[in-house]
């Protein structure tokens, strides 16, 4: 039983040797190779987590610089974060609150990635704002950055 919690713990290694993983993320891993009981997942994970080998707060940094680049907003960062990952959304609002960001400026390199022309009418005014939308702006930034038109 040693040899194969020392087994798992090697591939643990592994794998973050690679790349951040959250405490998810590696249950699941774990979990799938169906070699280890609950209990001893857990306390697996504990020890990474103690020894600062994983850290939730350490992915969530990495991550949300990441998706800062890519002109993200708010809500899809937390989505990707909390829904997709199974990261605490505590530790999610206390990275988020630690930046100094402005989600004007986010939403505005966002919407000038995307569109190089102008708009032609309602229709395309809307569907610019949807795309914000689901970048994770919120809905009164979107229309403030793709801004009013004249039909």
């Amino acid at each position: 039983m040693v040899q194969m919690l020392q087994a798992e713990r090697n591939y643990l290694f592994f794998l973050l040797s690679k790349k951040e993983y959250s405490r998810f993320e590696l249950k699941s891993k774990l979990k799938a190779r169906n070699k280890l009981s609950h209990d001893e997942i857990e306390a697996l994970l504990t020890e990474f987590s103690d020894q600062n080998w994983q850290s939730d707060r350490r992915l969530t940094e990495m991550l949300v610089a990441s998706y800062l680049n890519k002109h993200y907003g708010k809500g899809r960062i937390i989505q990707k974060l909390v829904y997709e990952k199974q990261v605490d959304k505590v530790i999610v609002e206390s990275v988020l609150s630690e930046q100094a960001i402005d989600w004007f400026h986010q939403a505005s390199q966002c919407y000038e990635n995307k569109y190089h022309s102008d708009i032609k009418d309602i229709k395309d005014k809307q569907k610019r704002i949807q795309y914000l939308l689901r970048q994770g702006h919120d809905y009164t930034t979107a229309v403030e950055v793709v801004g009013n038109i004249q039909l």
